[in-house]
């Protein structure tokens, strides 16, 4: 089955796809920014942060050469199109699309049904989170984006789309910008629609990392059997120390049909905290373990110590013996992919410590994307074979 990727970073969710039995044809993202405006840029020096964004975005780009050498890839989500995901299911990476003599791009776009089977994106939540300044998809210059995605959906006819971010996304506007989501998939053409918020830390990995996710089915009422488990699964509590807003967001899980309206959204299934599906044992004193979320910023969390000084909990280990700052291959660790996934570039050029860990920082958790992709797959060779 293959997947088309925006917002790509450093691949995070297509490694876990892949390990699911996923093929990627096509991944996103702002490779070089140069191209944008200085409203679009934003800050005091737009020049700067141009060039900035782009160094940044050639290590990632660099990153994804070395790993998916084959795949198509595109600079900025705003120049995806339905030909070039069809010239990257075809595996035509540096051919110009040429239809068969008296056979228009059209035609052969229209000849498939769906172009890709799964399109996954994470788009910018810089203006959801609620560590940031919760502009919402209107105000938001960043996370309007997320509309992109759903033209790419609708044009390149996905057959299933997942959609990760934020939990504050749910609350953003007074959910009203969550309610956009999901109408907005909806009106693509959606006929399914499942949410839920998993936790990294109890698929394998030493980390508190709570997203939401959305899955779009297109072609049939799957999405609430992939996402949703049947009620009363193993769980615990909110916890300690949780905000109002994220023990509010814990429990979040729900399902849209197309024949409800977005006023109507019911919550058939409380999805806990606790595990969700993944196959690792949740053992005693696992919270002794467990790191907290890390942040493209490093803004997550504060440790103080000796003489007033400030630490970052998300590049740091607080020990009985000292605070040591995370490695580059921790971090890596942290989000399930690879050692040195993020250290070298295509030609061997070295990545910097800084945006080694801005991709990680940015990036999704590879073994929930995996447990996705394996009860997709599940469902799809489910139907098929009833």
């Amino acid at each position: 089955m293959r997947a088309v990727s925006l917002f790509t970073g450093a691949g995070g969710m297509d490694l876990g796809f892949e390990r699911a039995g996923f093929e990627t044809v096509l991944q996103c993202d702002l490779f070089d920014a140069s191209h944008l405006t200085d409203d679009e840029v934003g800050g005091d020096k737009p020049d700067e942060k141009r060039r900035e964004l782009t160094r940044y975005g050639q290590d990632v780009l660099g990153v994804l050469e070395r790993h998916w050498p084959a795949t198509e890839r595109v600079n900025d989500v705003r120049n995806v199109s339905a030909d070039r995901v069809l010239r990257g299911a075809d595996h035509q990476p540096d051919e110009p699309q040429q239809p068969a003599a008296g056979r228009s791009v059209a035609d052969a776009l229209e000849a498939r049904a769906p172009h890709v089977d799964l399109l996954h994106f994470g788009s910018p939540c810089q203006d959801l989170s609620v560590a940031g300044r919760r502009d919402g998809f209107v105000e938001g210059g960043r996370s309007h984006l997320f509309f992109e995605g759903v033209r790419v959906a609708r044009e390149c006819r996905a057959g299933v789309v997942v959609w990760e971010n934020v939990v504050g996304a749910l609350s953003s506007n007074g959910g009203r910008d969550f309610a956009a989501v999901l109408a907005s998939l909806a009106d693509a053409g959606a006929v399914d629609i499942a949410w839920r918020v998993l936790d990294a830390r109890w698929f394998g990995v030493p980390q508190r990392r709570r997203r939401v996710f959305v899955v779009a089915d297109f072609g049939a009422e799957r999405a609430s059997a992939v996402l949703l488990e049947p009620e009363g699964g193993a769980g615990s509590a909110a916890p300690r120390g949780a905000s109002r807003e994220e023990v509010a967001c814990a429990s979040a899980a729900g399902a849209l049909g197309t024949s409800h309206g977005v006023d109507n959204l019911a919550h058939a299934v409380s999805a806990s905290a606790g595990h969700h599906g993944h196959s690792s044992p949740r053992g005693d004193g696992a919270d002794n373990l467990v790191a907290p979320t890390l942040g493209a910023a490093n803004l997550t969390q504060k440790y103080y110590g000796h003489n007033d000084e400030t630490v970052d909990a998300g590049l740091y280990d607080v020990t009985p013996a000292g605070v040591r700052r995370l490695t580059p291959r921790e971090c890596e660790r942290l989000m399930g992919w690879p050692d040195d996934h993020t250290r070298w570039t295509a030609d061997g050029r070295e990545v910097s410590d800084s945006h080694r860990y801005r991709m990680c920082g940015n990036g999704v958790v590879a073994p929930v994307a995996e447990w996705l992709g394996r009860r997709l797959m599940a469902v799809v060779e489910s139907e098929a074979a009833g």
